[in-house]
């Protein structure tokens, strides 16, 4: 992992290059950085028109070795630099140092110009030498007393042939020596806490697609896997999700970009609360920084739960969300800073087109260790997508007898539900709300909607109903039962 190479170029979808270098802040807090306080009341649409990135941050130059370089004196310092490979290594790879302006702590998430002192080599070589040297001089009152030393493989396409990058496969040792003017410390940064799943968008089942479909949000997008995330300290994270293609598919996906969004796992209009939250009868904070409705800060202890694993269903407008580029078809990255009381977080991974299935490999990278990082069961929670036509938008109870003499209730959709053993089911029913929005501001009780749990088959009666809902108008109603036993033949109708 820590042969992650140069900073990288990535090509589009469209075959233009873009190079990934120079956007991110290294460790000050980067443009799309939620920690910011947003207005809940924003729509969408003004909310999505800021959070559009036209190109990801770099997804592996960060996992290359890491050296803090600290000034011990207040007095300009000239340092000599040696990046020496070990004569043990089998073969002898284009190396480089890259020195870059730092803080006291923390680590380097992306290479930026802003933060460039240096570097050994300013322009890819084809040489092999066992050596590279450089020579730097530094002020603190110009550049600080901090610096970030980074040692990589100086691997390019364009010297050494497309596709080249660095095998992870062999191991390379190298010696970093340092001689300064003045007294010096250096210090090997940690390697970042690594989370990694391995998944699969399942053609039909959990290739949901994009979340939105230019302006409108796609209902199949909730298929897609999830990854949930908690973490007690503020934290920063990277998070690459890596597609699997095979040459056999290559040609046939060509075009279909990958791409990642981030939310929290609990809408800001649910009322979610974590167990210590509740335990001191605090609520639950908003997205509005780190401020409860108290206005008092509240501690790491604090931080709200992963109390029930549950698939996200929607983005709602008042939701903090964060969604990456989509424009490499191989790779896509994100990089967050958060606090305890943003999360907990969900990570989607999706291809750009809706039924197209294929690999991933998702990773979290953090400064931290996290709480919690785990897939979504996507047994315990199946997920449907139906829609209400003119021959099926049937209503409620009340359009059938003893009500009225016809019986349009039976022509809503229906879902078969089978249990092999005794088990509490939460259901739940959501619709996008940018769609639905002007039907419920001139109708919110004819576009009031709600389920019902029945037994004996798709026998749509009101006898045969074990379970139901409250109608309500929003974009959710979920309904939580016990359900007894039942073989395929005498399933459940939802």
């Amino acid at each position: 992992a820590s042969a992650a190479g140069p900073p990288q170029v990535i090509q589009n979808a469209q075959g233009q290059l873009v190079s990934v270098a120079g956007n991110a802040k290294g460790t000050e807090e980067p443009e799309l950085s939620p920690n910011r306080t947003q207005d809940l009341g924003k729509s969408m649409k003004s909310n999505q028109a800021t959070l559009q990135p036209t190109q990801d941050p770099d997804p592996k130059w960060f996992n290359n070795p890491q050296y803090r370089l600290s000034l011990k004196t207040e007095v300009a310092t000239t340092v000599y630099l040696s990046l020496l490979q070990s004569d043990k290594n089998d073969v002898l790879f284009p190396t480089n140092i890259m020195v870059l302006k730092a803080k006291a702590s923390g680590r380097l998430w992306d290479c930026s110009e802003v933060l460039l002192l240096g570097a050994a080599r300013e322009t890819p070589m084809e040489t092999r030498d066992r050596e590279v040297t450089m020579e730097i001089a530094v002020d603190p009152k110009d550049h600080g007393k901090h610096f970030f030393i980074v040692c990589y493989q100086d691997l390019h396409p364009s010297i050494h042939g497309p596709g080249a990058k660095p095998d992870p496969r062999v191991q390379a040792s190298f010696y970093l020596r340092a001689f300064s003017s003045e007294p010096i410390q250096l210090d090997a940064i940690p390697p970042a806490h690594t989370y990694t799943e391995h998944g699969e968008w399942v053609q039909g089942v959990s290739a949901g697609g994009r979340r939105l479909k230019g302006r409108m949000e796609s209902s199949s997008w909730c298929k897609n896997p999830q990854m949930l995330v908690n973490f007690r300290k503020p934290t920063s994270f990277k998070i690459v999700c890596e597609r699997s293609l095979g040459k056999g598919r290559r040609h046939v996906t060509h075009g279909m970009t990958v791409g990642l969004v981030v939310t929290r796992l609990y809408s800001t209009s649910t009322s979610t609360t974590s167990t210590a939250a509740k335990k001191k009868g605090t609520q639950r904070p908003g997205m509005t920084g780190t401020m409860g409705s108290t206005g008092k800060s509240l501690r790491d202890e604090d931080a709200p739960e992963i109390v029930d694993p549950v698939r996200k269903m929607q983005v709602l407008p008042t939701d903090w969300v964060r969604e990456s580029s989509y424009a490499n078809e191989e790779v896509a990255c994100l990089f967050l800073s958060l606090t305890p009381q943003q999360g907990p977080i969900v990570i989607i991974p999706s291809l750009s087109e809706e039924n197209i299935g294929g690999h991933f490999t998702l990773s979290v990278y953090a400064d931290r260790p996290l709480k919690d990082a785990m897939m979504l069961n996507e047994k315990q929670n199946a997920v449907l997508s139906g829609s209400w036509a003119a021959e099926t938008a049937g209503g409620c109870h009340l359009h059938a007898p003893p009500f009225e003499h016809k019986n349009s209730w039976s022509r809503n959709p229906k879902f078969s539900l089978t249990t092999p053993t005794r088990m509490t089911c939460k259901i739940t029913l959501a619709r996008c709300e940018k769609p639905w929005r002007s039907q419920v501001a001139k109708d919110s009780v004819g576009c009031m909607m709600g389920l019902y749990v029945m037994q004996g088959g798709s026998d749509v009666s009101r006898e045969n109903v074990i379970a139901e809902t409250t109608f309500v108008p929003g974009t959710e109603v979920t309904l939580e039962c016990t359900l007894e036993r039942c073989a395929v033949e005498d399933s459940y109708c939802v």
